[in-house]
């Protein structure tokens, strides 16, 4: 399955630029969870950004997901329609663990991951994210990989459906919040 919300090199994500973008607005966010480890933090929000366009009101609504660890901070955004297929990914990579699909360490190795590779584009300037369930020396959990540069954020001791518990309650956040602006 291709993720039809990366773009090409040159291109901008939509969502990404006119949420970070200094004159539009964030007229709604709510917290969906957050996910803690000893070794880096997720924290994950719902929200409605406008954009202004001259004489109309453009909205646009996903998550906003900020990674960070002792060594590097970076946010993520996934615009609403992109949101239910890496749930589909992310709740796919659990159950192969479900069904015994786990990574194994060989000696000599220092990590091994079963992931979610249709997400990963590596060509800058824009993140590229993996999720993936790693067994890494003394651990076994949820990594997070994003480019741009290139880095891990691991959760040990965390599962794929935590991430998409998550995901899936930012979903029904942002659904939740277009039925109060009806």
């Amino acid at each position: 399955m291709a993720f039809k919300g990366l773009k090409a090199e040159g291109e901008l994500y939509p969502f990404a630029t006119n949420a970070e973008y200094p004159h539009n607005e964030i007229v709604w966010s709510m917290q969906a969870g957050k996910i803690k480890s000893a070794q880096a933090n997720a924290l994950i929000t719902a929200l409605t950004v406008e954009a202004c366009c001259g004489d109309s009101v453009q909205q646009m609504r996903g998550l906003r997901i900020e990674l960070h660890d002792d060594n590097k901070a970076t946010t993520l955004y996934l615009e609403e329609k992109d949101i239910k297929p890496i749930l589909r990914v992310v709740l796919g990579l659990d159950q192969g663990i479900e069904a015994g699909n786990v990574p194994v360490l060989i000696p000599g190795q220092q990590s091994s991951c079963h992931g979610m590779g249709e997400f990963w584009n590596p060509k800058p300037p824009f993140h590229r994210f993996m999720i993936d369930y790693c067994a890494m020396t003394g651990w076994l959990g949820l990594s997070i990989q994003v480019h741009s540069p290139l880095h891990r954020f691991n959760f040990p001791n965390h599962r794929p459906a935590e991430f998409a518990r998550i995901l899936d309650h930012g979903l029904n956040l942002l659904k939740a919040s277009q039925a109060e602006y009806r």
